[in-house]
């Protein structure tokens, strides 16, 4: 109890705080009696010290130095009983404990220490054991959210009910797995952003008064235009971070109790989420391999296999089109180490959040990739309709943190389910080339690919020679004289041969291109005039775009 709260008994109503009145927030946990000069070795903290001054009465200075010692200590107030040792309290004790700020408490002669020694005692058993009993009902409102089915933002409903602020949690990504605003009339941006604050920036961390622990985090960020205290915990269960729960002081102060509160979240959405995981891995192993039996050339869709499609949601009937995606972290782009394989556990769990909500859309994996299907309406197009949802879940894996660098492979459409594995091999073949060919965009099409399709079928040696005798040469003329016969070529062939339109989009003088192109037929023995020769040439770049110069 607080030295204000312990004031207010009945057996402290003839008690008076001479002195230290902004110390009465300080906490007692027990009472003792000073008897003997050497207290000090004998006291502990939060202790609420009684004396006559039977052992300091004829010491003016162990008087004048009790109260900045046991200030010192930690202790939370003194009480002194005057008139028999000493005659008043001491002018030395006042100041000190107005200094300090430490409570200094006259005693009536009347009252003894055991009168004021046992209601505090009493009142701080009570008290803890209220705490503890209000605690155990905390953690069975929480329990029972989860035992009843509710998910994390029933969680933070109840939470935010408990603590009387607004709370959000979040997965190990940093991604809003639910919100309570708590009535504080802020939107979920406003929350979103002070979540992102880098505390570093955000001010000093807030030291949390009697929370026993390491667990919560605070620090002063900015909430819709003023300044709150953001505290927040890790959820961590078996050794994995799961995410963190966080809590604005927007509509009161955390109390310790509320602290309690928030460590019982951790545990609750933490084992919620073990749950969800085991649940969803289960699922996962059996879309798998439905998937990988459907995507298997020759698969016979009978009426089983089709009653197994409409389990997952798909419609056997329907087109589809395969999307294949790659998906390499940062770290592995560094060449830094990192367990498993959390690039494409991330991945997959953004693209399962954003085909949540669409009807007929499979999300799998196979391999080291994570393949889509993707239902097409009668008239659909991939141009028109696959290619934007692509697109889409490309602006969402590369704004996922750790992800940095994404690729999609789109396939054509089939005519119905059982056809889609030729759509996924040419998804796959698709991604190949996005993988792999430089000025290609981060999704293609099979659609799209051209002369590509065919160059994974000739041999890596055969495509090097056909490089060397080709490109190779005017790109060590280029590195030499710094050049530009590659990029001349380049746009010789997109501008159709019209010497014009390339000394136009290159800036450069007509005679120069012409010289230009004179240069790259004596380095090459290719005349661009001869058919042949001109498709060899541009054979040849394309396979430059392969990287097989680099």
């Amino acid at each position: 109890m607080t030295v204000e709260e312990a004031l207010s008994l009945d057996v402290m109503a003839g008690a008076t705080l001479v002195a230290g009145e902004r110390g009465k927030c300080r906490i007692i946990r027990s009472v003792e009696v000073m008897e003997v000069p050497d207290i000090l070795d004998w006291v502990k903290e939060d202790e609420f010290l009684l004396t006559t001054g039977y052992s300091i009465k004829d010491d003016p200075d162990a008087i004048a130095g009790l109260i900045p010692s046991l200030a010192a200590k930690g202790l939370a107030a003194l009480g002194v009983k005057p008139r028999r040792y000493l005659d008043r309290v001491p002018e030395s004790m006042i100041r000190a404990a107005d200094t300090h700020d430490f409570p200094l408490i006259e005693i009536p002669p009347h009252v003894s220490f055991a009168d004021i020694m046992n209601p505090i005692l009493t009142e701080i058993a009570n008290k803890h054991a209220a705490y503890l009993v209000r605690s155990e009902e905390i953690h069975r409102q929480l329990t029972e959210v989860v035992l009843a089915g509710g998910d994390a933002a029933d969680i933070a409903e109840t939470v935010a009910s408990l603590v009387g602020n607004p709370v959000l949690i979040q997965d190990h990504d940093g991604s809003v797995c639910a919100l309570a605003q708590a009535g504080s009339g802020l939107s979920q941006q406003d929350f979103i952003a002070a979540a992102e604050t880098d505390p570093d920036r955000a001010g000093t961390p807030v030291e949390f008064e009697d929370n026993g622990a390491s667990l919560f985090q605070g620090c002063m960020v900015m909430l819709g235009g003023r300044a709150v205290r953001k505290v927040s915990a890790p959820i961590i269960a078996g050794g994995s971070l799961f995410g963190h729960i966080a809590v604005w002081e927007v509509n009161r102060p955390l109390r310790k109790l509320d602290l309690v509160t928030l460590e019982r979240a951790t545990t609750v959405v933490a084992l919620d989420a073990i749950n969800r995981r085991a649940v969803a891995e289960v699922e996962r192993r059996y879309r798998n391999e439905f998937l990988d039996s459907l995507l298997s050339s020759g698969t016979p869709m009978g009426e089983a296999f089709a009653a197994r499609a409409r389990s997952f949601g798909l419609d056997p009937g329907k087109s589809y089109v395969a999307m294949v995606l790659s998906v390499k972290g940062d770290w592995m782009l560094q060449g830094r180490a990192r367990p498993g394989d959390e690039g494409k556990t991330r991945a997959l769990a953004r693209v399962n959040a954003e085909f949540r909500d669409r009807d007929g859309v499979i999300v799998g994996e196979k391999g080291d990739s994570i393949v889509i299907l993707v239902p097409i309406a009668e008239g659909g197009t991939v141009k028109s309709y696959a290619v934007p949802l692509a697109q889409r879940v490309l602006r969402s894996l590369e704004s996922t943190k750790g992800l940095a660098r994404v690729r999609i492979g789109v396939g054509r459409k089939s005519k119905t389910l059982g056809d889609i594995s030729v759509s996924f091999k040419e998804a796959q073949k698709a991604l190949e080339a996005a993988c792999h060919l430089h000025r290609q965009p981060k999704v293609v099409t099979f659609e799209e690919l051209g002369v590509y399709r065919l160059l994974p079928l000739t041999a890596r040696e055969d495509l090097e020679s056909f490089y060397r005798e080709t490109i190779l040469p005017l790109k060590e003329y280029d590195a030499k004289k710094r050049g530009s016969l590659v990029l001349t070529l380049s746009t010789y062939f997109r501008c159709n041969g019209n010497l014009k339109k390339v000394s136009e989009e290159l800036f450069t003088h007509y005679n120069t291109v012409v010289y230009r192109l004179e240069k790259i037929r004596e380095l090459t023995g290719l005349d661009l005039d001869d058919p042949d020769d001109r498709l060899n040439l541009q054979i040849g770049l394309k396979v430059a775009e392969c990287g097989l110069g680099d």
